[in-house]
């Protein structure tokens, strides 16, 4: 399920969709955080405490960049790729963010309180 923390209703749609796992199917939650409180970050708290049978894999733009995003995206758009080209389309994407808060939970994977004022440098 792609951005799961933005479901309407997460919970009803997990519902629905892990009566799929007694058939062996896998249900996956693929989402940036929308903020603490709500049922995705629950899931992930309680998945890291031992009280859901769940993985969490943590990918930030970082690693992605690291490991050949940008390199498949020219591949795939046929734009060359470059060093200066990878760092500007990166600083490209934070500046495009509405706040620096935006991206810090869209692509540095922190689930940040909405309602708390966020200052200081965006790169973790």
């Amino acid at each position: 399920m792609d951005e799961a923390a933005f479901q309407k209703d997460l919970a009803a749609v997990l519902k629905a969709a892990l009566a799929l796992t007694m058939w062996g199917s896998k249900v996956r939650l693929i989402s940036t955080h929308n903020g603490i409180e709500n049922l995705f970050n629950t899931i992930i708290t309680d998945s890291r405490a031992g009280k859901k049978r769940y993985s969490v894999h943590r990918i930030d733009i970082e690693l992605a960049i690291s490991e050949g995003l940008y390199r498949r995206i020219c591949q795939v758009t046929k734009k060359p790729w470059s060093p200066d080209a990878e760092a500007e389309w990166l600083a490209n994407l934070l500046s495009d963010t509405a706040t620096e808060e935006d991206a810090r939970e869209e692509y540095y994977w922190r689930a940040e309180e909405r309602r708390r004022h966020l200052s200081g440098p965006l790169h973790p």
